[in-house]
């Protein structure tokens, strides 16, 4: 399956679940759902496993913590960039619910801010 592919699955999933947080005024007791159909997983990529970026929690309240630390950039849904830095923490507290990209090592990887 195509990096691409994988992406959109997981921006679908987050929105998802940004949305239900929303509708619940953010106290939880909902359900997401994220229905995924014929996925097959294989790679030819060069990029080894222990290289891949893993950013968690997600979605996340006040902060999200990198696998690595690395330099990134924090954008919004437009784009524009709203912070940068270097580490493996990234303090989201300031910012609105929403979803929002770390850009790392000319990669980038969603992430859904709650209430």
């Amino acid at each position: 399956m195509k990096k691409g592919t994988i992406l959109i699955a997981l921006i679908m999933t987050c929105l998802s679940v940004c949305a239900q947080s929303r509708f619940n005024g953010g106290e939880g007791g909902g359900y997401t759902s994220a229905m995924l159909d014929n996925i097959v997983m294989s790679s030819n990529s060069s990029h080894k496993q222990d290289q891949l970026l893993s950013i968690y929690p997600n979605p996340a309240i006040n902060n999200v913590f990198l696998s690595v630390i690395s330099e990134w950039v924090l954008l919004d849904e437009t784009g524009r960039t709203v912070s940068k830095g270097k580490g493996n923490h990234i303090n989201l507290t300031v910012l609105k619910p929403g979803m929002y990209y770390i850009k790392s090592s000319n990669e980038v990887y969603p992430v859904c801010k709650l209430e």
